[in-house]
């Protein structure tokens, strides 16, 4: 995924949108393979980048709003260029 190697805020936001439309594309379709690809390879890049720990994971919030809300509480703190660095080597 391509976004997920652009050390930028509007990455991040960006794979947070595309995981939700996902998400709300399986709740219409639960079959839809192309939603399920999509909304893994979303979540993949943002675990990678952001690092979320487990305990941040709130169970009654869709993946999207897990990341949404970590996303603000980290945004200032985070060094998206060491997450990228990180996963271009990683994926190399």
């Amino acid at each position: 995924m391509s976004l997920a190697r652009v050390a930028d805020e509007e990455a991040i936001e960006a794979l947070i949108r595309i995981l939700d439309e996902a998400e709300k594309a399986l709740k219409q379709n639960p079959k839809d393979a192309g939603a399920r690809e999509v909304k893994g390879a979303a979540s993949e890049m943002l675990w990678r980048l952001l690092g979320m720990p487990i305990e941040e994971i709130d169970s009654k919030k869709s993946a999207a709003e897990n990341f949404r809300a970590y996303w603000e509480k980290v945004r200032k703190k985070i060094d998206l260029r060491e997450s990228v660095y990180v996963l271009k080597v990683l994926t190399y």
